[in-house]
């Protein structure tokens, strides 16, 4: 599953106007999207009668990357809304650009399908990368036509220039007038001719300005609300590369003043030391009461997950907590980034709104195999959660059943979230579930299927935590090795395919890319190798995974899932890496043929269970390319 472009259809036909038929022209919209081989890339959203403050919600709430608004336009320079009594309401161009100035976050596309409009898609122009206006009045018939003609060709991954041009095209051929009413505008830095599902955003420069003042009024101490939650938004969108520089650190330890902050093409890299970037993170997202993971460095492409899980978190809506399920579980292969995503909600500031008593934090990955894990353990990780909320009492209780019981009632009136990550047995999970009061909600997160489904048996949501979406993934990539990507744009772009988007994998590519070109080498060849998995198992995961000092390698990393294994699952998890095709999916009957087994279901049961092969329907299961290099390298261990 990777990120769909969201359009959010806006509609508006107010009782005292001619009625428009708006229904098919969200028909058509859709129909066209599915025609196209990229079908899957879009999600259409319907906002009908629409409102002026319905408008300030659908775009904060869904946050999307088109906005076509279809409804009535004036020579006075308006469009049509609704009020609530269901007549007309206006809107003057101040308000409407006002509006896209504010809630511009993720939008590149406004589409004005209404009369009159070309004024109000000239200045909302200014910040958008693409608005599409009409010069003069539009017919119904036109009006549904263009649209349906313009999408189907988004979705079969033609540029904004192609698709206008065949919705004009549509009019012109199809004896439909209206062929020259339809104008396009696009953004200066912005390459119309490139497909636009390939394209990576320009930032604009007004915006890389005020983002660049932020960061060092921010970092100052001396910034305004506004500048903050700037740069907070350009944090959790992937605007932002934060790059650690110890170069300013003296003999003693002090950090230094300097901060470098600069702007490539799509991106904002601003290097400081430690003490400095930490400063800012916490300006930022500032931390809530409890126990929280560290902020990582770089975040994107997630901005869909974390609306995903607040919502399940019941953060959205105004049902009673007492009538929700309080458990969310996070899973997800290992390396997509499970933690990260805890990590930056655990700082949300509607997660810290919803849940004003503070965040919870603690990870279970206790080191040990499952059978070792000792009750000690988990009575100090409960008593750390007992000391943030002010007693040192749990640690003196004598059975982990009496720590969960005084924890419960410290936790009994708190509205907060609790956070148990990295879970590889839900008996672990249990004390800290037990403990959770009515009014607080639990996210767990874990790579185990058979951990997730044993947590929500008895209630409770799974949400499964795609990878990365490919433009995220090379964003990714030309953050952490921008001149490598600059150089190597379509060998970077096969890369990323052939890591199937997962970002731990990503984030060791890019190092590999970046010491490479930094000596001189053939990066070419390394790009071809790192396709073909050669040596890419062995190297070590990025510093945020460090443990006890140390940072393990991937392999590592993923032993931590198959050690769990009997002998015969791992050898056959091993064997299937052996003969994976590309994409890396089977059935039960090539699985059976390559295990020589009669049999293929008990074993499959428990890679599906341990997070290893995941069902893709019709009894067919993939493995992750990630996962497949391990397999193979357990042959030769």
């Amino acid at each position: 599953m990777t990120e769909k472009i969201r359009i959010l259809f806006l509609a508006a036909s107010p009782l005292d106007f001619a009625p428009l038929r708006l229904d098919e022209e969200i028909r058509a919209i859709d129909k066209h999207i599915q025609t196209g081989s990229r079908r899957n890339s879009f999600q259409l959203i319907p906002q009908f009668a629409a409102r002026w403050d319905d408008l300030q919600e659908a775009l904060l709430r869904h946050q999307p990357h088109i906005v076509h608004f279809s409804g009535h336009g004036s020579q006075a320079e308006e469009i049509s809304v609704m009020d609530d009594q269901g007549t007309n309401h206006p809107v003057d161009k101040a308000s409407l650009v006002e509006l896209f100035e504010i809630l511009k976050d993720n939008i590149r596309i406004v589409v004005l399908n209404a009369c009159y409009s070309k004024p109000q898609a000239d200045a909302i122009g200014r910040i958008i990368d693409y608005t599409i206006g009409m010069n003069k009045a539009i017919g119904d018939k036109a009006a549904i036509a263009f649209a349906g003609a313009f999408y189907r060709a988004l979705s079969f991954d033609r540029s904004v220039r192609d698709a206008f041009r065949l919705g004009k095209s549509r009019l012109g051929g199809g004896n439909i007038a209206g062929a020259d009413t339809p104008e396009l505008n696009w953004r200066q830095g912005v390459n119309p001719d490139e497909p636009f599902l390939q394209q990576r955003e320009v930032l604009r420069e007004d915006y890389a300005d005020d983002l660049m003042s932020a960061l060092a009024h921010v970092v100052s101490g001396t910034f305004q609300e506004d500048e903050k939650k700037l740069v907070r938004s350009a944090f959790t969108s992937g605007r932002i590369v934060l790059q650690r520089d110890d170069a300013d650190v003296d003999d003693e330890g002090t950090s230094g003043e300097r901060l470098d902050v600069a702007v490539h093409k799509n991106l904002v890299h601003l290097k400081a030391d430690a003490q400095t970037l930490r400063s800012l993170q916490e300006r930022v997202n500032p931390p809530p009461a409890g126990i929280l993971p560290a902020l990582p460095n770089l975040v994107f492409g997630r901005e869909n997950s974390l609306r995903d899980v607040k919502e399940l978190l019941g953060i959205y809506d105004d049902t009673p907590q007492s009538d929700k399920s309080s458990l969310t579980v996070v899973r997800g292969v290992p390396g997509v980034g499970k933690t990260t995503l805890v990590s930056v909600l655990s700082r949300d500031p509607e997660i810290s709104k919803a849940f004003y008593d503070g965040v919870l934090w603690t990870s279970l990955y206790l080191g040990l195999p499952e059978q070792e894990a000792d009750a000690s353990k988990l009575l100090s990780l409960l008593a750390a959660w007992g000391r943030a909320l002010g007693t040192d009492d749990i640690l003196r209780a004598p059975t982990i059943a009496d720590a969960t019981a005084r924890l419960s009632a410290l936790l009994r009136d708190k509205r907060m979230l609790l956070i148990v990550d990295d879970v590889w047995n839900q008996a672990h999970a249990v004390p800290f579930l037990q403990a959770s009061g009515s009014r607080c909600a639990v996210l767990v997160t874990t790579r185990l299927t058979k951990v997730a489904e044993a947590l929500t048996h008895a209630g409770g949501t799974v949400y499964l935590l795609p990878v990365l979406s490919e433009e995220s993934s090379l964003l990714l990539l030309s953050a952490l090795a921008p001149a490598v990507v600059e150089q190597f744009t379509e060998e970077c772009r096969e890369l990323v395919r052939d890591l199937e988007y997962l970002p731990l994998a990503l984030h060791v590519a890019a190092g590999l890319l970046k010491a490479e070109a930094k000596i001189g080498l053939d990066v070419s060849a390394l790009i071809d190798g790192l396709r073909k998995g050669a040596g890419f198992i062995d190297q070590e995961a990025p510093i945020d995974r460090v443990e006890n000092g140390t940072t393990p390698t991937l392999a590592a990393l993923l032993r931590r899932s198959t050690d769990r294994l009997d002998d015969q699952a791992r050898e056959c998890f091993a064997f299937l890496g052996a003969f994976a095709p590309k994409p890396a999916t089977f059935d039960l009957a090539a699985m059976g043929a390559v295990w020589e087994v009669k049999d293929p279901k008990p074993i499959v049961r428990k890679l599906v269970g341990q997070g290893l092969l995941e069902p893709v329907g019709d009894q067919r299961f993939q493995m992750h390319a990630i996962l497949v290099q391990h397999a193979r390298s357990l042959l030769t261990d």
